[in-house]
């Protein structure tokens, strides 16, 4: 009974946000949350409130859980009410030290996947120098990974928790662990599919597709060092050659790799001032892409002019300078066979920092180009894209269709 008054305070401050609720609005609470009818006019609710309300005449000794307004007014309150509030103002790329974390969410300091049965949250930590990488997150997605590292993950504690989290509606809350005790806060995110399982590092891991809550894309380029920061990532992109080619694998040439170096010189402070340092990562993930891009068609490029076909490279590097945001592709390339036949070559280019096995997102535009023109289409997928080991993988129309398993990960309702 104790636990399921903790969930139904953190519920009805999470909708309402009220100091104080009515004993009428806790048990409806109650009986929502727990499919379970209040009986004896809610005598052994009241009794748990007052059990462990140091107000209370009956009060158990136990800690103190619960706060009564005044006696006989039927008014309580969680005594994590204070708790709430600071949750619910956590701002995108604020900074919390680690007794901060633990003293607003009342969690240990242990795991990546850390419940609270007082504040009835997941706190959700990954670490950029962990043994997974799950701290990236694209277009409002991530993929998390779940507890364990030593043995095949199984579907128990930690990880049963996350994957009940939608039926027991328990919000997730995503930090990443910048420095020793330092965690900076990513936002409120929901679980956005069944979890999966993987072999990463030798081992069976549980992956977890999550969802940002409320996600608006956002725009950077107003941000006052946005320039700076753009120059020094092409300025490091300018020694990164273009890529050799075999067995339907395209491979970086060796050099300079590390475009996600730059790093602002203001020393971090545990407050919002550290927010710069957090949108020049996006800035460099973004621009990070531009290059992949950019470098993939270069290639091509090179590729085509050796043909001496009038006419084929002007018409890539008309759709290049020009190409629109739904065009369904991001190069558009040329092949010639021994018989000097042309076939057109549609690319996309997809980066991602994680394994080939490691899922990638596709528009329903580019899903619907790609069925249109399957002999055609090609995805250039850089895996360890901030490796020294990364490499492009070469992935055919019909192989992403015969090959590959896709899961819709959300949906758009019309009226009919």
């Amino acid at each position: 009974m104790k636990d399921d008054l903790l969930r139904v305070f953190a519920s009805l401050n999470r909708k309402y946000k009220k100091e104080f609720y009515h004993l009428s609005e806790i048990y409806t609470e109650y009986e929502r949350l727990t499919n379970k009818k209040v009986v004896n006019n809610g005598a052994s609710i009241r009794r748990t409130l007052e059990s462990y309300c140091k107000d209370s005449d009956s009060f158990s000794n136990k800690g103190e859980l619960f706060i009564l307004k005044e006696e006989d007014a039927g008014y309580w309150k969680s005594k994590f009410y204070n708790n709430f509030i600071k949750i619910d103002s956590l701002k995108k790329y604020d900074i919390l030290s680690e007794k901060d974390l633990m003293d607003m969410f009342k969690v240990t300091n242990q795991g990546g996947i850390r419940k609270s049965k007082r504040t009835y949250s997941i706190v959700l930590v990954s670490d950029e120098n962990g043994i997974y990488n799950d701290s990236e997150i694209v277009n409002g997605r991530l993929i998390y990974s779940g507890h364990g590292t030593k043995t095949d993950q199984l579907m128990k504690s930690g990880n049963l928790l996350l994957a009940n989290s939608i039926q027991n509606d328990i919000p997730l809350y995503f930090f990443k662990k910048v420095k020793k005790s330092v965690y900076c806060y990513q936002g409120k995110f929901i679980l956005d599919g069944l979890p999966y399982q993987e072999l990463e590092n030798g081992i069976l891991v549980y992956k977890f597709p999550l969802r940002l809550i409320d996600y608006v894309e956002e725009d950077y380029t107003s941000y006052e060092k946005y320039s700076e920061v753009v120059n020094s990532v092409l300025k490091i992109s300018e020694d990164i050659n273009v890529y050799s080619i075999s067995n339907d694998q395209l491979k970086f040439v060796d050099g300079p790799v590390k475009i996600r170096k730059y790093n602002n010189t203001e020393k971090r402070k545990s407050n919002r001032t550290s927010k710069p340092d957090y949108i020049a990562d996006e800035i460099i993930k973004t621009i990070q892409g531009e290059i992949t891009e950019k470098k993939v068609y270069e290639y091509e490029l090179n590729k085509v002019m050796q043909y001496e076909v009038v006419g084929l490279v002007d018409e890539m590097i008309q759709f290049f300078e020009n190409k629109k945001d739904n065009e369904g592709y991001d190069v558009l390339s040329f092949d010639i066979d021994e018989d000097r036949n042309i076939r057109r070559m549609y690319i996309d280019v997809k980066s991602t920092k994680g394994v080939e096995s490691t899922p990638i997102d596709i528009t329903s535009d580019e899903l619907k180009f790609a069925k249109k023109n399957l002999g055609n289409y090609y995805i250039y997928r850089v895996i360890k894209s901030d490796s020294v080991d990364r490499y492009v993988k070469v992935i055919k129309g019909e192989e992403l269709f015969n090959d590959f398993e896709m899961l819709p990960s959300s949906y758009r309702v019309y009226g009919k």
